[in-house]
């Protein structure tokens, strides 16, 4: 397995939109085709000026279809869906995964992703080279598979991180968090606390 971080410039996207639409940097939290060769996505923007009824005004204009929910007081989560999204679409040929991104209103896109060997890798670069894309393939390393997360792990403490659920204070609680993923509290709870000791024990250098 294979940790890659490359950019691209791909300024017809719903996340150079909402970056635009707010004058903020976007988090892209989760990115997946849809049917029909479009995109949907799910994006983080932090701006303590806007509130939630003010995001949705600017975003009123466009193809895309955005829904705004506002987790804490300036920290608004944003679900996209996009008729035509080659990033997606990029993502979709490929054995490659997003794990965390981010864009800018130029359309600057950065992205980190685990592909399963140097091959696949080469043909994500490829496929958004294809779609016009002026591609920069910044590091790669290859994983520790004794001290990964699973899947599971890794989407949980993710989203916990990405919501707020490790500030000081706390702009999330577990209650809705574990809403949110339609778990229990308890079942949460032992995910994040799994997740947490593999993540000090490779940070430690010990076995975890």
């Amino acid at each position: 397995m294979i940790l890659a971080k490359l950019t691209f410039h791909m300024p017809c996207n719903p996340v150079a939109r909402l970056s635009k639409a707010t004058g903020h940097t976007v988090k892209v939290m989760r990115c997946a085709p849809s049917f029909g060769g479009g995109g949907q996505g799910l994006m983080r923007v932090d701006s303590d000026d806007l509130s939630t009824e003010e995001v949705v005004r600017r975003l009123e204009d466009g193809d895309s279809s955005f829904k705004v929910t506002t987790v804490s007081p300036g920290r608004h989560i944003v679900t996209a869906e996009h008729p035509s999204c080659e990033a997606c679409r990029a993502l979709m040929h490929t054995r490659c995964f997003l794990e965390e991104g981010q864009g800018d209103k130029d359309g600057r896109m950065t992205w980190t992703v685990i592909a399963t060997d140097q091959e696949e890798l080469r043909k994500l670069k490829g496929e958004l080279e294809a779609s016009g894309s002026e591609v920069s393939l910044e590091s790669v390393r290859h994983l520790r598979s004794e001290r990964e997360l699973t899947p599971q792990q890794d989407k949980v403490i993710r989203l916990a991180f990405d919501l707020g659920y490790y500030d000081i204070p706390r702009k999330i609680d577990l209650a809705k968090l574990a809403g949110m993923l339609d778990i229990s509290k308890p079942t949460l709870d032992i995910m994040l606390r799994r997740a947490q000791k593999k993540i000090l024990a490779s940070y430690l250098q010990v076995d975890g």
